[in-house]
């Protein structure tokens, strides 16, 4: 049994949608739509300014669009929650999953060793394999950094404890999500990877844009402290590699 599919989609945005669920007419799959948060509606949006200033080198604060896609994930996971059932697909409107992976979703479904799987991702991450599906296509854990939340696969202790982590908002969503070290969440990748992008993706309808650099002397302490975060995950996920190769009772 596939895991439903949730997808976070603008009201306005009816042609993305329609892209997406044509992309994703997979045989089994349920398709659920959530309705994405337009960040220029939230009067007082739930913001640790001066925490997003410390982490992001374009200081703070973050833009309409970041609130809206960040608050839009948590509406996804709370309605997942909602929902009773052990596990489901977050999805972004701009995202298919990959025809010969439904295989591979219904086997990691029924899996015990993940919180949340990337199903795709920005960036190599320097993957190293935890277990191997039937497929061939291998579980990871990631030692370097990865962005995008395009698409992933979540359990109900992964939803509960992102929920209960990821407020008030410091950073994009794709960088709080993936903390596995602060979290205690067991975050994995694929690859290949099960889901791509799709031609929409080229085009933001949220208005993400490019933000300026703060000046150099919060910008030297933002890359500063993400350096040091690099040396977290990379130790995390190396501690969780060599874990893998213990005995289990």
């Amino acid at each position: 049994m596939f895991p439903a599919i949730y997808v976070i989609n603008l009201d306005r945005d009816s042609g993305r949608l329609g892209e997406f669920m044509e992309a994703n007419a997979g045989a089994g799959l349920s398709i659920r739509r959530i309705p994405a948060v337009l960040g220029a509606d939230i009067k007082d949006p739930p913001v640790d300014i001066e925490g997003y200033r410390r982490l992001n080198a374009g200081g703070g604060p973050p833009k309409a669009s970041e609130v809206g896609c960040y608050l839009s994930h948590l509406r996804a996971l709370e309605e997942f929650l909602g929902s009773g059932e052990p596990c489901a697909v977050i999805m972004e409107d701009d995202a298919a999953m990959v025809a010969e992976a439904l295989g591979d979703l219904a086997e990691l479904a029924g899996r015990d060793d993940w919180d949340v799987v990337k199903l795709f991702c920005f960036h190599g991450g320097a993957p190293v394999t935890m277990a191997r599906l039937a497929s061939g296509r291998r579980l990871v854990a990631h030692l370097t950094r990865t962005t995008s939340c395009a698409a992933y696969l979540v359990n109900r202790r992964g939803a509960e404890r992102m929920i209960d982590a990821l407020l008030p908002m410091r950073e994009p969503i794709d960088h709080a999500m993936d903390q596995g070290w602060a979290t205690g969440l067991r975050i994995r990748g694929v690859r290949p990877h099960m889901a791509k992008l799709l031609p929409s993706a080229s085009t933001s309808t949220i208005g993400y844009g490019r933000r300026p650099r703060q000046p150099l002397p919060g910008l030297v302490t933002a890359q500063l402290r993400k350096g040091l975060r690099e040396i977290r995950r990379f130790i995390h996920g190396l501690g969780e590699y060599l874990s893998s190769f213990r005995p289990h009772p």
